[in-house]
């Protein structure tokens, strides 16, 4: 395995990347590069070679009639069928022709740092979107994190994959302090499809339904069914009241929620 091919695995197995995604992220970065650097319009795509590491740079060609009009013929994105027919033969018109393009080591010196950036870019784009496919499915569940830094009186917690806020408007204010590094457990309550970065997830410690989660995790009755919770009202810091209903009558359904 080449050195190329070495750090797409090492940045796909730390980033949590497929290989696809990590090869695709850098076949646009190279081709965002390659139009920076020559200063062209043409219609760009590369193809990562892993035999030689690199990625190759194409301009595309649409395959347009003989016939067509000056107004419409743009040599820039179009190859004339007579011509795209002694090139590749058997041709459509509408088809697509990819020709490489010649490439000097400055070019490819300028183009690697300009790629960097876009690269870098398209990596982050991507965790972001594998964030948000993963927490939107835990909506509405309790997560545990460890409060990691705080930024005016927001609490940002590590989750694990990604820092999650909990915001001042979802604190228990009144009763609750957390000093950085403590662990913390709340309630995933919305996860932001966040284009350009920021924190995605919302935690809230102040919501009803962050203890009704609870009971549901510590009490077995509520676990099993045997014991519903049909309504909570909550003050919080304050007080809290959770009507409850067991499905057998012989259980007591607020003697096993007590405690």
């Amino acid at each position: 395995m080449n050195e190329v091919l070495q750090a797409i695995e090492m940045v796909g197995r730390e980033k949590g990347l497929s290989r696809e995604v990590v090869v695709s992220a850098l076949e646009e970065a190279m081709v965002a590069a390659a139009r920076k650097v020559l200063k062209t319009k043409e219609q760009l795509v590369g193809h990562f070679n892993p035999d030689s590491g690199e990625v190759e740079i194409f301009k595309i060609m649409i395959v347009v009639e003989d016939d067509i009009s000056e107004e419409d013929y743009d040599p820039t994105f179009h190859i004339k069928w007579s011509e795209a027919y002694r090139i590749a033969g058997d041709i459509q018109i509408g088809d697509e022709l990819e020709f490489p393009l010649e490439t000097t080591p400055q070019m490819g010196r300028i183009a690697a740092q300009q790629a960097k950036q876009v690269l870098t870019q398209k990596i982050r784009e991507a965790e972001r979107e594998i964030i948000f496919n993963e927490f939107k499915e835990k909506v509405g569940t309790i997560i545990n994190g460890i409060v990691k830094r705080i930024e005016r009186g927001n609490y940002i917690v590590d989750i694990g994959r990604t820092e999650a806020i909990l915001p001042i408007s979802e604190q228990v204010r009144r009763t609750e302090r957390f000093s950085q590094g403590e662990r913390i457990r709340a309630l995933i309550v919305e996860v932001r499809d966040q284009a350009k970065g920021g924190n995605q997830v919302v935690l809230s410690r102040s919501r009803p339904e962050f203890v009704s989660k609870l009971f549901f995790m510590e009490v077995p009755e509520i676990y099993d069914g045997t014991v519903m919770i049909k309504g909570v009202a909550r003050d919080p810091g304050e007080r809290t009241k959770m009507a409850v209903i067991a499905k057998d009558k012989e259980i007591d359904p607020i003697g096993a929620c007590i405690g």
